[in-house]
């Protein structure tokens, strides 16, 4: 521990200055307080200078010095998204139109609903029965009414996301998958840009939809 002496020199003595001697109490007797011992000091890692410890920068170079870990940065905003179905008339009557009569009628009441996309794929099908299905319903399950979409295959195709970009690949599904009025090859994946709408089986239109919220750094 060191002591502040009158004169600015640090003092092992509590009485007397260990520098220059003078007396080691202020100008009412009462003896002054110890300092924070100084930091040992340290070599720049940039120059190999000697300066003193606990610098931000170096006095010689100007290098950053290394003062204990950085601080955590902020939380950002995470984007998260989400499948928007709905059941597209316009797309309905051009298919009939090509495909004949003998699919469904339009559903009277198709309410628009959203899934969360979590993870890097999701898979787009129509698993009908819950109950003891041979493997687990996809995450876009086109089975749900009131407008269980029949023209759906078992399994149709399969969103895949880089980063904040998404693609559509049909996985040879029975009736198709489009974007853009142009049917997708088979296991050719296809990038969905923000205002693209995917459509499949007799009437589902599937357009993506991003949602951000306040979260940790990803």
């Amino acid at each position: 521990m060191t002591y502040l002496c009158p004169s600015g020199h640090r003092s092992t003595d509590p009485d007397a200055c260990s520098e220059c001697d003078m007396p080691m109490s202020d100008s009412v007797g009462l003896p002054r307080l110890p300092t924070a011992p100084a930091a040992p000091p340290v070599r720049c890692p940039s120059c190999g200078k000697a300066q003193p410890g606990g610098n931000a920068y170096c006095p010689h170079c100007g290098a950053k010095q290394s003062t204990g870990p950085e601080p955590l940065a902020p939380p950002v905003a995470v984007a998260d998204f989400e499948a928007v179905v709905t059941a597209d008339r316009a797309y309905y009557d051009e298919t009939r139109a090509t495909g004949g009569d003998e699919r469904p009628p339009f559903p009277d009441y198709a309410p628009e609903r959203a899934v969360r996309l979590d993870g890097a794929a999701a898979e787009i099908g129509r698993v009908h029965d819950l109950r003891d299905p041979p493997r687990p319903p996809p995450p876009v399950n086109l089975a749900e009414r009131p407008a269980a979409d029949l023209g759906v295959s078992r399994l149709h195709a399969v969103l895949q996301r880089d980063g904040d970009d998404w693609t559509v690949t049909d996985l040879d599904s029975k009736n198709g998958t489009y974007v853009a009025g142009t049917r997708l090859e088979p296991g050719a994946p296809r990038a969905i840009g923000p205002d693209e709408t995917v459509n499949l089986g007799f009437w589902t239109a599937i357009r993506l939809r991003r949602k951000p919220t306040d979260g940790s750094r990803p």
